[in-house]
């Protein structure tokens, strides 16, 4: 029984460390893109209206950074639509107070929540039914994603150089400048997230447009009217249509806001939450998680408790690799983090934010990574309720309904 147990958490093990080495040199591939996206020309004349949605809900320090750059875009021809569910919202009052010093055309909206999802799906879809007839590309952005001016240019391009592109999507990378427990496990937990998000085509909303005509092609105003989100909805239903996600190489866009313990699992649970109502990728992701914790939970426990008991052969094994892995986590943790970084050295050159100083692969945070993923990939999957910025909505299946909002 002992080595049978030894050999299953050795395979495991090893499989584990092939899949994430795989996964992570399609990654680095991938990002060798990156120069060639940035440099794809287009005439100023030819990029077709655009309208950026950002939705808001509650005090964020990073907002007023986030329109700005909003508003600053190098793109001939957009609107910027801003969403509140109501005009007593703290973002409210940040917005109105960052546009009594700045002069921009924007245009401000008040919605009534619906119940079958969440507020940011009802805002989104009360601003699509506002938006003229000429706008032909959609974006969305988040209040805590500081973009640069060449954002929306680099969303849309691939969109107008391939028609079998839906929609377009780039990546987050967290720079945290409060290097807290908290902010460094949802660091390289992203770092190792964003490696299955291209892998897997997940989108992000947080920096995603979509071709206008996508959205009518697909109806997802109409799904975006039962989803609790807007961006991992969409893979599927676009595939049915023949149309695809671009993920664009260069497009990482930083966010440097600290985080504590508790609410980075709430946070990373939330994230998982999300594919597993929304995306066909959730077994694979369900999977990673379970084989991540035996791993690197169960692993290291069954060496100790081999070596106790006598099995000294067995233990040793086990024990020798499970350090190979947690080598190899650093390694590949590192490539992630050169290629992040490189993108975001390309896109300082076009006077980007510069990126937060790095405290590199912490050896503290990787075992955090190693403990709470599989914990929030658990609670995922049996998650019956979640509470995402002051709203706590009631699950059912693969459907959601606002339970109460503060």
């Amino acid at each position: 029984m002992i080595s049978f147990l030894a050999i299953l958490l050795t395979l495991v093990v090893l499989l584990l460390s092939l899949t994430q080495t795989l996964l992570v040199i399609q990654y680095y591939w991938f990002h060798r893109d990156a120069q060639t996206e940035i440099e794809s020309p287009v005439e100023p004349e030819n990029f077709p209206k655009a309208a950026i949605i950002l939705c808001l809900r509650g005090h964020e320090e990073s907002t007023p950074e986030c329109i700005a750059e909003l508003i600053g875009q190098d793109y001939p021809d957009y609107q910027l639509h801003i969403a509140f569910d109501s005009p007593d919202d703290p973002a409210a009052k940040q917005v109105e107070d960052f546009f009594e010093s700045h002069n921009s055309n924007v245009h401000l909206h008040f919605f009534e929540p619906q119940a079958d999802c969440s507020y940011k799906c009802s805002g989104i879809v009360h601003v699509l039914d506002q938006l003229s007839d000429d706008v032909e590309i959609v974006a969305f952005c988040d209040g805590d994603a500081i973009v640069d001016v060449n954002w929306l240019r680099d969303l849309a391009i691939p969109m107008m150089q391939d028609a079998s592109i839906g929609a377009t999507t780039g990546n987050r990378w967290f720079a945290p400048y409060n290097h807290s427990i908290g902010a460094l496990i949802r660091k390289h937990w992203n770092a190792a997230a964003v490696v299955q998000m291209q892998a897997y085509d997940i989108a992000w909303g947080g920096s995603m447009a979509v071709r206008k005509s996508t959205i009518e092609r697909c109806n997802l105003r109409e799904h975006w009217q039962t989803t609790f989100c807007e961006d991992t909805v969409i893979t599927n239903l676009m595939k049915q249509q023949g149309l695809r996600l671009h993920r664009v190489p260069n497009l990482v866009v930083e966010n440097r806001e600290a985080t504590t313990l508790s609410d980075c699992f709430e946070w990373i649970a939330r994230q998982l939450l999300t594919v597993r109502l929304h995306h066909p990728g959730w077994p694979l992701v369900l999977g990673h998680g379970v084989a991540t914790g035996l791993a690197t939970i169960v692993a290291p426990i069954a060496a100790v408790l081999m070596f106790a008991t006598g099995y000294t052969f067995a233990g040793r094994s086990v024990f020798i690799i499970w350090m190979v892995y947690q080598i190899l986590n650093l390694v590949l943790l590192w490539v992630i983090e050169r290629c992040n970084l490189a993108a975001i050295a390309q896109r300082n050159a076009s006077e980007v934010v510069q990126s937060a100083p790095s405290s590199d692969m912490s050896l503290l945070a990787l075992p955090g990574v190693q403990i709470l993923h599989p914990l929030a990939v658990l609670k995922a999957f049996f998650m019956s309720t979640v509470k995402w910025r002051g709203v706590t909505y009631a699950i059912d299946a693969n459907r959601v309904r606002v339970k109460e909002s503060e």
